[in-house]
């Protein structure tokens, strides 16, 4: 979400989500149709998402397509010490 954020900013992010929200509240969670907020979102701020491709394609290469980092974090509640490892 992090790097969709940067890309269509704050309060983009924060109304598709909220439509995302109300028109799904009830179903099943689907990436497709968060995309399509998206969209909706962007054609009725009459802002024009400048991308390299569409967003389905671009934010499937950062979700779905292997190679993403797989960041491990565990914490020894004893001492305090968080351990962070990444791999990939």
């Amino acid at each position: 979400m992090r790097m969709l954020n940067g890309i269509i900013g704050d309060e983009m992010l924060t109304e598709s989500l909220r439509r995302y929200v109300q028109q799904n509240a009830f179903g099943w969670a689907k990436t497709s149709r968060l995309w399509a907020a998206v969209n909706e979102t962007a054609v009725d701020k009459s802002v024009k998402l400048d991308l390299p491709r569409t967003l389905p394609k671009l934010m499937s290469s950062w979700i779905e397509e292997p190679g993403y980092p797989l960041v491990t974090i565990t914490r020894n509640y004893s001492s305090g010490e968080v351990f962070v490892q990444q791999v990939r």
